[in-house]
């Protein structure tokens, strides 16, 4: 339900702020991935709200959830000074190496363009 939210609803930082909240009451990394993923397909994305994604994207249990949000968070929207941190934060949290490799990896082609 909160995929077509963000797909049809115009995003200020005000809703993007209320689509996050509404992300953390959820349980499921895979429900988290779906409704963030779809989050962050829209461009642009508010400052806060990206602030919003990353926190709740290390909030995901699943490391191969939390990357495949990382990795389309890189994708779609880029680090900044902002969000550099937020995002190492998150990238941190996965326990898996090779996860946390290919997030990395990504961040560093990212950084490149």
């Amino acid at each position: 339900m909160l995929e077509h939210v963000a797909a049809r609803t115009q995003l200020d930082d005000r809703t993007a702020l209320a689509y996050a909240r509404a992300i953390e009451g959820m349980t499921s990394s895979y429900d988290k991935r779906q409704a963030l993923v779809a989050l962050i397909a829209r461009d642009p994305l508010p400052a806060a709200a990206k602030q919003s994604v990353l926190t709740s994207a290390a909030s995901v249990r699943s490391d191969y959830d939390r990357r495949e949000i990382l990795v389309a968070y890189l994708r779609q929207q880029g680090v900044d000074a902002a969000t550099r941190q937020p995002f190492l934060d998150a990238a941190n949290r996965i326990r898996s190496t090779q996860d946390q490799n290919r997030v990395l990896a990504e961040l560093v082609k990212a950084e490149r363009r």
